[in-house]
């Protein structure tokens, strides 16, 4: 059980800094404008609502990514076949998307893809580690 609840905790963090990770990719190709930072919400919804698609890609090719690192990392953390590792660390990134575009307005596909991307990616990374 100990390993199981590593395995999510491991996973969880290994996904969080690959989203880290395209998330600082894409703020080199697309930057805020000078003198806005993350914590200003009306800046960020600006900068959300003239972001280009690749951006939106490049942001949800790293959600992808990340889950399936996230599936991937819990299950050889865990050692253990069951399903529910892969569910909860999907379900836990669903939540914090549903997090994300409550507060900062996305693009319907955006928003949509995003749903479609935590459980089966991370499902599919759990898959993909088996002995």
């Amino acid at each position: 059980m100990l390993r199981i609840v590593l395995g999510i905790i491991v996973g969880i963090i290994v996904g969080s800094l690959v989203f880290m990770g395209f998330q600082m990719l894409n703020g080199m190709y697309f930057p805020l404008p000078d003198g806005t930072g993350y914590s200003d919400a009306e800046a960020m919804k600006k900068f959300i609502s003239e972001l280009p698609p690749l951006g939106f890609a490049l942001v949800l090719i790293g959600y992808a990514l990340g889950s399936l690192a996230a599936g991937f990392a819990a299950r050889k953390i865990s050692r253990h076949a069951s399903k529910t590792t892969p569910i909860v660390i999907g379900l836990f990134f669903t939540f914090g998307w549903l997090m994300n575009i409550s507060m900062l307005p996305h693009p319907v596909w955006v928003i949509v893809l995003g749903f479609l991307i935590y459980l089966p990616f991370t499902y599919l990374g759990h898959k993909l580690a088996a002995d």
